[in-house]
């Protein structure tokens, strides 16, 4: 139920991400990619949401992605979003999704062991988790490298 890819960027983690989104889409499932700093973006836009008031507050929000059927988070760790804050709300994501169980995809360019030790304990649950290690190179670069070759 839970998979986490990691490598380094431009590998095409999230190529593969989307790929799960496409198929699960083709099935009938819609699961929406998400990037973890546009995750934690919408949690702090709740910090002043009343209880109640317009809007989801932020237990609504957080309740919805640790429930939510499917979840594929991509960029874990990226565009300063490795806060303690966030890093909590990760936890707290996962330990949820990992309980019930349900299903869950996450991207990380970060060194696994960074991860939260309760969040990087789950994925080391061979029942329920897989890690898988992108060893692709930055594409980017490779593309970069054709464009020169090509002037």
């Amino acid at each position: 139920k839970l998979l986490l890819l990691y490598g380094v960027y431009g590998s095409g983690k999230t190529h593969l991400l989307e790929a799960i989104a496409n198929e699960l889409y083709r099935r009938g499932i819609w699961a929406g990619v998400i990037t973890f700093p546009d995750l934690m973006g919408r949690l702090k836009n709740t910090f002043d949401r009343p209880k109640g008031g317009e809007g989801a507050d932020f237990e609504e929000v957080i309740k919805r992605y640790c429930t939510v059927p499917f979840l594929l988070l991509d960029d874990v760790g990226t565009a300063g979003s490795y806060t303690e804050f966030s890093k909590q709300q990760l936890e707290r994501i996962i330990l949820e999704r990992y309980r019930i169980p349900l299903f869950t995809v996450i991207t990380t360019s970060r060194d696994v062991k960074e991860l939260p030790e309760m969040v990087f304990s789950r994925f080391q649950d061979t029942e329920k988790s897989r890690m898988v290690l992108d060893e692709g190179k930055d594409y980017r670069l490779e593309k970069g490298k054709d464009l020169r070759r090509a002037k």
